[in-house]
């Protein structure tokens, strides 16, 4: 409803500043309303869905990268469809934004798993031993130590 209102205010605007006077649906080419048609329905609806659900299965500080990916997105997809050219410089950024998402989901992670731990002490527990026992190379008896169950014939 938001992007609806937002909408006809930006129309209202440009028809009440004079704006939409030179354009008419005549210049409209099939490759163009496809795009328009495109943008509506993946980089809006289908992108806004995705950040809802986001927010409600992960960290805000993770449903944030949204903003520095999508543009990378945009950025792939006109070059696939729409014959953009990729210079070195925009894959040097793309590279650069990447690594800079991947250094927020680490930190997000390990926020996530130090509030998991907090509230569930016993599961950090339970790792550590995981880890001791995998270090010394008794996977088998790692194994068995987080399970609820025991095997039957370990052997």
């Amino acid at each position: 409803m938001q992007l609806l209102a937002g909408g006809l205010v930006v129309l209202l605007l440009s028809a009440a500043t004079g704006q939409l006077s030179g354009w008419g649906a005549h210049q409209l080419s099939a490759r163009g309303i496809v795009s328009i048609g495109f943008l509506v329905l993946c980089g809006t609806v289908l992108g806004f869905g995705a950040y809802t659900w986001l927010l409600q299965v992960t960290t805000p500080a993770a449903v944030g990268t949204y903003a520095f990916v999508n543009p990378m997105v945009a950025l792939a997809l006109a070059w696939m469809v729409g014959d953009e050219p990729f210079a070195l410089r925009t894959v040097l950024a793309g590279v650069t934004v990447l690594a800079g998402v991947l250094l927020i989901w680490r930190s997000s992670v390990r926020e996530s798993h130090s509030r998991e731990t907090t509230r569930h002490p016993e599961r950090d527990r339970e790792s550590a031993l995981r880890r001791v026992l995998a270090a010394l190379e008794m996977t088998r008896y790692a194994d068995a130590a987080t399970r609820t169950r025991p095997r039957a014939n370990p052997d």
